[in-house]
């Protein structure tokens, strides 16, 4: 692993559901890089990611949650953003915000005591075609 970074994935997914895929790459992908940035700066016992995957009642539930150093600022319109100064800061969380509600999905973000989880659940939602942000 990439820094000496663990993923522990859980998943149950037990149903074939129609979503928009590649929305849902994007946000595990932009997760997920979120995630590792923020775990290679963390002591080694702190340097694991938590994924869990599950289906319910025609709906997609993604959880992943890791450890932080440093602080993060909640926003008015529900994303944090962190202390570091560069170009594309706080692009990753606007991204998954944006997957998710265009896919009439709903999306929360809980940061307490160094550990960072975004909760997403996506219901099918056949013809919505995400639109990446350029």
């Amino acid at each position: 692993a990439k820094d000496n970074i663990t993923i522990e994935a859980r998943h149950h997914v037990d149903d074939e559901l129609d979503l928009d895929w590649s929305a849902i790459g994007i946000i595990m992908c932009t997760a997920l890089d979120n995630a590792i940035e923020a775990c290679a700066k963390n002591p080694p016992e702190q340097r694991t990611i938590h994924v869990n995957i599950a289906t319910h009642n025609r709906r997609l539930i993604l959880v992943i949650s890791n450890y932080f150093q440093g602080t993060l600022l909640p926003r008015p319109d529900g994303l944090y953003e962190s202390t570091k100064e560069e170009t594309w800061h706080g692009f990753g969380l606007e991204s998954i915000m944006r997957a998710v509600e265009t896919n009439e999905g709903s999306c929360e973000f809980l940061v307490k005591d160094n550990k960072f989880e975004v909760s997403i659940v996506l219901s099918e939602t056949p013809n919505v075609q995400f639109t990446p942000l350029t």
